[in-house]
């Protein structure tokens, strides 16, 4: 039984680099509540040039930040944060370079200390149920995806 000759295509040796810089910010705002934030620029270049002529660096996007609102005491707490990513190289599909499209997400945290022996917590992750894109060229698109909303309820005893 005879095959087809095939191709395979990947970086060996090749090196790597990230510059970039972050910036971070909480504010708290009366007793109980704050804000906080932080920023993320990062430049990141391989020597390996992929075939679409970039030299992208695997799982570097160029922006991210995050933003959120508080809310705590010794009862109860809630945290609300919305993350945002831009558009990042997630790796080779073929001999192609395979891109993930920007996207953002909305979480929410709840938190109750009922007694000194039992809290109880809720997540709530991605809210905004946001479609995941992926590219094999910037017109190209190839798969897209939404993963939906993930809810946790927790309990937590203590003895």
């Amino acid at each position: 039984m005879g095959g087809l000759p095939y191709e395979v295509a990947v970086p060996v040796n090749s090196n790597g680099k990230v510059t970039g810089v972050e910036v971070a910010y909480e504010q708290p705002i009366g007793d109980n509540f704050g804000v906080n934030a932080n920023y993320t620029y990062a430049d990141g270049s391989t020597s390996h040039v992929w075939e679409d002529g970039s030299s992208n660096l695997l799982g570097t996007s160029k922006n991210t930040y995050n933003v959120g609102g508080y809310f705590e005491n010794d009862t109860f707490g809630a945290r609300v944060s919305y993350t945002y990513r831009s558009a990042f190289l997630i790796g080779l599909k073929g001999a192609s370079p395979y891109y993930q499209d920007e996207f953002g997400t909305l979480s929410l945290s709840l938190s109750y200390k009922a007694t000194d022996w039992l809290s109880v917590s809720f997540d709530a992750l991605n809210l905004n149920n946001p479609t995941l894109k992926y590219y094999q060229s910037s017109n190209i698109p190839s798969a897209f995806y939404e993963n939906g909303r993930q809810y946790y309820l927790n309990f937590r005893f203590k003895y």
